[in-house]
């Protein structure tokens, strides 16, 4: 499904080339069989760059020959989705239905980057055709993304164990009801 709709964006963006970064492409066979996955809808297998393991400071320097990160579906990037923010590079990323499909949402809703967030399939391509044509507002985005991330309470250790405890606290206090109204206490 992934490979489907990032192939729709390539099409509709002819100098647009793709790098996949996992160590799953340090082999060989790996990479040619994503190439040729892409071929399958048409993208020309050089148009897909795959990179293997690399040192931790070579992948976060790989970052700044991306533009903008196509996130995946249906379980979309968290760690590496942060490292790309904290790099300046935008994620472009859909709607989701379930928690691990929201990550890349929940993130740029939180850096006020809704624009970011793509309805469907549709929606997604056209964004990525659209988001990626003001080079100058996309430079702007990209310098001042750590600024966002700072101020946006996403890098907030407090607030955040703050609202772990909180949830906690509801969790307990609807446990606590429960077995209240059942009289039935086990542990």
């Amino acid at each position: 499904m992934i490979i489907h709709l990032w192939s729709k964006v390539l099409e509709q963006m002819p100098g647009a080339q793709l790098l996949l970064q996992a160590a799953a492409y340090d082999d060989p066979d790996i990479v040619r069989y994503f190439q040729a996955s892409f071929e399958k809808y048409g993208i020309h297998r050089g148009r897909i760059q795959c990179a293997g393991t690399l040192p931790f400071e070579q992948y976060l320097q790989l970052h700044h020959q991306i533009d903008i990160m196509l996130d995946t579906q249906p379980w979309t990037g968290h760690t590496t989705s942060c490292h790309a923010l904290w790099m300046g590079v935008p994620i472009l990323t859909l709607e989701g239905s379930r928690h691990a499909s929201r990550i890349g949402q929940r993130l740029m809703q939180a850096l006020d980057l809704q624009e970011w967030v793509a309805k469907d399939h549709q929606d997604y391509v056209q964004k990525a055709m659209q988001l990626s044509q003001d080079r100058h507002a996309l430079d702007k985005l990209r310098q001042s993304m750590r600024e966002r991330i700072l101020k946006s309470g996403i890098s907030d250790k407090k607030q955040y164990v703050y609202s772990l405890e909180k949830v906690y606290r509801q969790l307990w206090t609807a446990w606590c009801e429960q077995k209240s109204r059942t009289g039935v206490w086990t542990v």
